[in-house]
């Protein structure tokens, strides 16, 4: 009996799914014995309705191009030298113009850059028209905590830096902190932001 109703369920399950319907089992099948609809349901845990159309996971990798021109017009913000602006927008833009650039942060009062690529960190700065440029795995990340200690007027409550193991005058310090203990939030956003990058694979 349970062969010959596997296969009427084969037809009703394949003619459902063909035309984009819930199967009706009831209906479409002849009544059976209690222990026959039990077996019934073991046999057919493995069937699933087949999803109509195909779904791609989003692509992850950011565009060289994308990257390049969000980090460009973010500079409109800060208070650039014509030479030093022209030196962003002609020399830089030319160095990374196949480098897909992740995301970037900026110091909006010296123009210094941070620009988070696949794996490696550049820092960009346009008074000297220097750029260094940074192993991920010589990346450290510090986080100073700081909002139960004593402090003097104006001390960060919350520091956070991103360091290289480099000679000491080419190392990396970039340091984001606060001394409002309101903006601790969005440095621990910053910070699991820097994280992420950090620990990619």
């Amino acid at each position: 009996m349970l062969p010959r109703v596997l296969y009427q369920t084969f037809l009703v399950l394949n003619r459902a799914n063909s035309e984009g319907k819930e199967p009706n089992l009831q209906k479409n099948l002849p009544k059976l014995e209690k222990s026959t609809r039990r077996n019934l349901r073991i046999a057919l845990v493995g069937f699933k309705k087949k999803p109509r159309g195909a779904h791609r996971m989003p692509e992850q990798e950011v565009s060289g191009d994308a990257g390049l021109h969000g980090f460009l017009d973010a500079l409109n913000a800060c208070d650039l030298l014509p030479r030093q602006q022209e030196w962003f927008n002609v020399d830089v833009a030319a160095m990374f113009a196949s480098t897909p650039i992740h995301f970037h942060e900026l110091d909006l009062d010296t123009g210094k850059s941070l620009l988070f690529l696949k794996d490696s960190l550049t820092l960009l700065c346009p008074q000297e028209h220097v750029l260094h440029h940074f192993p991920r795995h010589l990346i450290h990340c510090f986080v100073d905590d700081r909002r139960h200690h004593v402090l003097m007027d104006d001390d960060p409550v919350f520091r956070a830096e991103l360091f290289s193991i480099s000679p000491l005058e080419e190392q990396l310090c970039w340091v984001a902190q606060s001394a409002n203990e309101h903006d601790v939030p969005t440095l621990q956003s910053k910070i699991a932001k820097w994280l992420a990058w950090l620990n990619r694979s």
